[in-house]
């Protein structure tokens, strides 16, 4: 695992494969809300493993989130934009095929790239999200990092407090922690809370490519998490008319299907020959 955190790049990225010779093909692989780049480590070796030629993968830190600078306002075409000046810089090394996957919000902002830049996208990856607008469902987190902004706890026990009292969920509140650090009492996160909060809204919605009707028509798999309510089956219609070649898959998993049973995606994926 390598980090990769030029000034010259738009988006922090970690390399999550080693070749003695480069590849021409890449592929960039995005985490959900309120993650970073690590989180879809287990997705990027996945794709080390099952790819049908040797593939370099990067895990990108979201716009706001990680390593990544600032950006607001925030909206799906918008992040796109980044992530295709993070591509102009990959292509000065791979000259082959770039694929996309993402899981949750990054889901979304992989699905926004491959309907903006479809001339550039070989293949398109999507966990557990449809393309459309939600009902937010991480109100009880963002209104925590809120109060942990407002609060500056100077420990990481009293970080750890507020966390105890407000999410009930321990992978959540350790989830969460992680993007706290400690520098001579103050703390410190890596996510840029208020330009998220500011922007919350926006990142559950798909108002964008609903109205200009756009379409992407190369090889695209979705995967649900069966104990998943982010995909039901009357998104599979939307899926289909923004993604005319999708296939739906299903695994045994819960909303983070690369933590919950990552051989099955594995499965899924090397099955789906995308890529």
């Amino acid at each position: 695992m390598q980090s990769d955190n030029r000034a010259s790049l738009p988006l922090s990225i970690v390399k999550a494969s080693q070749h003695d010779v480069e590849p021409a093909d890449f592929c960039l692989v995005f985490h959900g809300l309120f993650g970073m780049a690590s989180n879809v480590m287990p997705i990027a070796r996945i794709i080390s493993n099952i790819a049908m030629v040797p593939t370099s993968v990067y895990c990108v830190d979201m716009p706001n989130h990680g390593h990544s600078p600032d950006l607001n306002p925030c909206d799906y075409p918008d992040m796109a934009t980044e992530v295709d000046k993070l591509v102009t810089e990959l292509t000065v090394v791979h000259k082959g095929k770039m694929h996309i996957m993402g899981h949750s919000m990054g889901g979304k902002l992989a699905m926004a790239y491959a309907l903006l830049y479809p001339q550039k996208t070989a293949s398109l990856t999507v966990l557990d999200i449809a393309p459309r607008a939600y009902t937010s469902k991480t109100d009880t987190e963002m209104n925590t990092l809120i109060e942990i902004m407002n609060s500056a706890p100077s420990t990481r026990q009293e970080l750890r407090e507020i966390l105890n009292r407000r999410i009930e969920d321990v992978t959540t509140r350790a989830f969460l922690q992680k993007n706290f650090l400690f520098e001579q009492g103050t703390c410190v996160s890596k996510l840029r809370i208020d330009i998220i909060r500011k922007n919350y809204e926006r990142l559950w919605q798909f108002s964008y490519f609903d109205s200009n009707r756009m379409s992407y028509a190369g090889p695209t798999l979705f995967v649900q998490g069966m104990q998943s309510d982010y995909i039901v089956q009357d998104d599979y219609r939307v899926i289909q008319e923004f993604f005319s070649k999708a296939r739906i898959a299903t695994v045994d998993a819960g909303h983070i299907i690369h933590a919950d049973n990552p051989r099955a995606l594995a499965e899924c994926m090397a099955e789906s020959l995308i890529l």
